[in-house]
């Protein structure tokens, strides 16, 4: 269980300390931050966010150089920082020891339950399976890995696609990530059908 929460320049989050209880009511103004804390969890432990984002640069506030989520559980400190600059970064610990996602995986399996969740009845094929990849990503490491390499390669080959058709790029650099994409896909599909 969590019992204390504390995020530092967390999107629209300049600064925001709070122990929680067993059962804890978040009541805000619109567009106070309210998703955003509750994103903030999940990125902790998950690597990546069930909202859009264009890169985790997403997650620093504006004008910030850095951001930080600090989660105590009864048993363990977590936290994750992204920093900015000079080369945009993502360092996690574990009782204020440097670790990696792998390990802060373990700790605790956030699902997100949202009024947009309904979309899993009557929503579009692509929302439902998002929604599935999140799940299933939530307690499934090997799947989580697979499903993040599979989306930046993804990002990857449709940038070259970008840059071809504005003179910036060739045809063998799109073979490139064609084969990565044909192969990350096949690692993916295989952690999928685990789950069927």
């Amino acid at each position: 269980m969590i019992t204390q929460i504390t995020l530092k320049n967390y999107r629209n989050i300049t600064d925001f300390d709070s122990t929680l209880k067993k059962i804890n009511l978040i009541v805000a103004p619109n567009g106070a931050g309210k998703t955003n804390l509750l994103e903030s969890i999940f990125f902790l432990f998950n690597g990546t966010s069930f909202k859009s984002m264009r890169s985790m640069l997403d997650a620093v506030g504006p004008n910030e150089d850095f951001s930080t989520v600090k989660i105590i559980l009864q048993k363990n400190i977590c936290e994750m920082v992204i920093i900015k600059s000079p080369n945009l970064k993502k360092q996690y610990k574990k009782n204020n020891k440097k670790t990696n996602l792998k390990q802060i995986y373990k700790i605790l399996k956030p699902v997100i339950f949202s009024p947009n969740s309904v979309d899993l009845v009557d929503g579009a094929p692509e929302v439902r399976r998002k929604d599935l990849d999140l799940f299933i990503a939530s307690f499934d490491y090997q799947y989580s890995d697979a499903l993040t390499r599979y989306e930046k390669v993804l990002k990857n080959k449709n940038a070259i696609l970008k840059n071809i058709r504005d003179g910036n790029s060739t045809i063998e650099q799109l073979e490139f990530w064609n084969n990565e994409l044909c192969q990350n896909r096949r690692n993916f599909s295989f952690k999928k059908n685990k789950h069927n």
